[in-house]
Order: structure tokens, then C-alpha cells, then sequence
């Protein structure tokens, strides 16, 4: 049996991880342990910690400053290893601190970790937050479903659709971030990468991810069984303007692509990036092609590879 270890970095959501913890609480496998770090040291998050009864190994720890994202999940990682808290079989599940679970999460963790290097389970969203938002679009979602979570980097395209229902188990380049759960003890010198800690760190969970799949891993898909993503209006990774989300969306995807392919590919990535960004502006009736070219004229990442 592997280890299981729950990952959550949270930032100024004190209500949400405290409703997290509960459904932790009353999973019906306590055959794991909890690592959370409170970014940016929340007195409220930490007053909750501390007054609640958890009936499973646990280990807290704060950063005085906000992180980012990409960095925080860096330091779950880095206190794992200082903590000596992994066995030999051992997986990682990052949550995301707005999530809500049934009891039965941690033993489908269990179940699948048995058979797959890494994994996501299917989000049931509520409200949006992505950059794009195909929730009520069924016909549209069934016409992307061969998508679900493919890279094809020289279309400039990675797409996720990790909320699209599919009848089986689909292998995947890359795995979502809100529920990321990979073979620790397989990987343990991957890391995220840091390029990506600005914005709204979008693509930070594809990136590593990917770079999982680039080094051998077989990650998948679980649609039969699902979590729920209910984000509030404040803390975690919020910007004001969720069109901005796209000049972000377009310079980490460039970004990525040319870490991991080279600048020859990036290069077609960009011109189809900018077919992309007038066909979005037709849909969504906005003029997303300004974000495109921000994104390309703004000062682009040395290439680092992650570990």
C-alpha cells in the first residue's frame, strides 16, 4: 500500500480550509497525512488549526510573505523532504483550499495510486474561474472531449477540460492543479517551476505535469469520480480583471512550450497563439488579440528546466 500525503497551501481562506478539514476529517480512510501550509500566516487560518481535532498524522507550518503558488507548493515539497515525512512508496495529492470532497476521496486516492504514476479526478465547478468557461456548453464539450488534457505544442495548444465528462479513463500529457496527485517516491527532484510564479499563475499545474509525463510518467484522467471547486471572491490566486487571465494564459502557455520543445516549435506556437486570439475575441465579442501581443512583446523567461 502507498503512502498517501495531502498537500494544501492556503492563502487567506480561512472558511474554506476549515470546511476542508472537516470533510479530511470525516473521510472513511484515515490511512494518510496531512502537510498545509498557511502562505502568507493567517492568524484566523492558524487559530483553526489549531482548535481542531484531526484523527490522522498532520504538520503545519507558515511563510510570513505570500508565496505564489509555484513557490508555496515548492515548500510543501522542500518540508516534506527536511521532515522526512515520505516513505519509499509514497504519493503526493495537491489540493487546491477551496475544494469540497466526500468521504470516499482519500480511498479513491488509495485505489488509483495502486495502478496509475499520477492522476486528477474530474472538477464539478461552481461558478467560473477558468480563462475558459465551457461549463453550460454541453455540445461544445463533447466536441472537445477528445482534448481532455493533450498537448499539442506545435498547434499552441494545451488544453485541459478536466470538468468534461468521458465514459472511460483517458491518458493525459498533463494533469490539473486543483486535485494533482503523482508518484512522489518516483519523482522526487521535480519541482515547480519558478518562471511561473507571477499573475494568476495559470498553467504552473500543466507545466509540472507535463514535465512529469516528458520524464517517463503515465498520468490519467478519472472522470467517474469527482470533487467540487467552489472558489470565493478573495484569497488564493484572484486578479481583477479576469481578462487580463488571458495575457497571462498566453505568455506561461509560450513560455512552456518553448521550455520543452524549443524555439523552432515555439514559433509556429506563436502564430497559431494568434489565430487563437482572434477566433476567442469573435466568441467571447472582446478584443483578446491586445492580451496576445502584450503577452509576446513583455519580457519573456530565461529557459530553466524544471527539477
Amino acid at each position: 500500500m502507498n503512502k498517501i500525503i495531502i498537500c494544501i497551501t492556503t492563502y487567506n481562506r480561512p472558511e474554506q480550509i476549515s470546511a476542508l478539514l472537516q470533510d479530511l476529517i470525516n473521510q472513511d480512510n484515515h490511512n494518510f497525512s496531512l502537510v498545509l501550509l498557511n502562505d502568507g500566516a493567517n492568524k484566523k487560518t492558524c487559530e483553526i488549526f489549531n482548535n481542531i481535532n484531526l484523527p490522522f498524522p498532520h504538520y503545519y507550518f507558515e511563510s510570513k510573505q505570500p508565496s505564489g503558488l509555484p513557490a508555496a507548493r515548492n515548500k510543501i515539497i522542500d518540508y516534506i523532504e527536511a521532515q522526512k515525512i515520505a516513505d519509499e512508496k509514497t504519493y503526493l495529492a495537491f489540493l487546491d483550499d477551496d475544494l469540497i470532497i466526500d468521504k470516499n476521496f482519500v480511498s479513491n486516492i488509495s485505489k488509483y495510486s495502486e495502478k496509475y504514476d499520477g492522476f486528477c479526478f474530474r472538477i464539478i465547478q461552481k461558478g467560473a474561474s477558468t480563462t475558459f468557461d465551457f461549463t453550460k456548453c454541453p455540445k461544445i464539450q463533447k466536441l472537445l472531449s477528445p482534448l481532455i488534457g493533450k498537448m499539442l505544442p506545435l498547434l499552441g495548444m494545451f488544453f485541459g477540460g478536466f470538468y468534461i465528462p468521458s465514459k472511460k479513463i483517458q491518458r493525459v500529457d498533463h494533469i490539473n492543479g486543483g486535485c494533482l496527485i503523482y508518484n512522489f517516491s518516483k519523482n522526487k527532484s521535480q519541482r515547480f517551476d519558478m518562471n511561473l510564479n507571477e499573475g494568476n499563475f495559470v498553467a504552473e499545474d500543466t507545466c509540472f505535469s507535463y514535465g512529469l509525463t516528458r520524464v517517463g510518467n503515465k498520468l490519467y484522467y478519472i472522470s467517474n469520480y469527482s470533487y467540487i471547486h467552489n472558489p470565493p471572491s478573495h484569497g488564493g490566486c484572484k486578479i481583477e480583471e479576469k481578462d487580463n487571465s488571458f495575457f497571462w494564459y498566453w505568455k506561461h502557455k509560450l513560455y512552456i512550450i518553448e521550455k520543452y520543445h524549443g524555439k523552432t516549435v515555439g514559433k509556429f506556437a506563436k502564430i497559431f497563439s494568434f489565430l487563437e486570439s482572434i477566433l476567442l475575441s469573435l466568441f467571447f465579442r472582446k478584443n483578446l488579440t491586445a492580451y496576445y501581443f502584450k503577452a509576446l512583446s513583455s519580457d519573456f523567461y530565461d529557459q530553466k528546466q524544471c527539477k
